[in-house]
């Protein structure tokens, strides 16, 4: 009976559509010291957001192509360009540092223009949202298990298959 529910359950999920696009990267962490507070938030952030353009290229362009060698990373000046929003959780500060986790979300035609100018091919058709049910031992894990929370973390809603866990405590 449980598992037939749990089926459905999975089955419904994963007719839902997806809650988050491609193009968006969570949880990149940032950390930077600088000679003021200011200074080190901006190093960070700006870190940060390269980082993030560039994990984005990986995740949509294909690994041949990148590493054919007409491919470069974005500067950050290329990559502020091509966000569209940014958020930051974790936010931690000193005097003279800076700790967070951002979330960037780019503008498409971006970084399709950008891709383009580097002879990368766009793969950014995303699958419908996946729910997952974290077994092991054929046992249940709770939400605290290290696989329910890799199956959890934001970045996960964001990938071409968006996955995330069922609610097991709701069960």
């Amino acid at each position: 009976m449980i598992r037939s529910f749990l089926t459905l359950l999975a089955l419904w999920f994963a007719a839902l559509p997806a809650l988050a696009d491609p193009y968006t990267i969570a949880g990149v962490n940032v950390d930077a010291t600088g000679t003021t507070a200011i200074e080190a938030q901006t190093e960070a952030i700006l870190e940060g957001q390269t980082r993030a353009a560039a994990l984005l290229l990986e995740r949509l362009t294909l690994r041949s192509e990148r590493e054919s060698g007409t491919y470069v990373e974005p500067t950050s000046d290329e990559a502020t360009r091509m966000i569209r929003a940014m958020s930051v959780a974790n936010e931690k500060r000193s005097a003279q540092r800076y700790i967070g986790d951002i979330t960037v979300a780019f503008v498409p035609s971006r970084i399709r223009e950008y891709a383009q100018s580097k002879s990368l091919t766009v793969l950014d058709t995303q699958a419908r949202r996946r729910v997952a049910i974290p077994i092991e031992n054929g046992t249940i894990v709770d939400a605290a298990h290290p696989l329910a929370r890799a199956l959890a973390s934001p970045e996960m809603g964001f990938s071409l298959t968006p996955m995330g866990v069922a609610d097991v405590n709701a069960l």
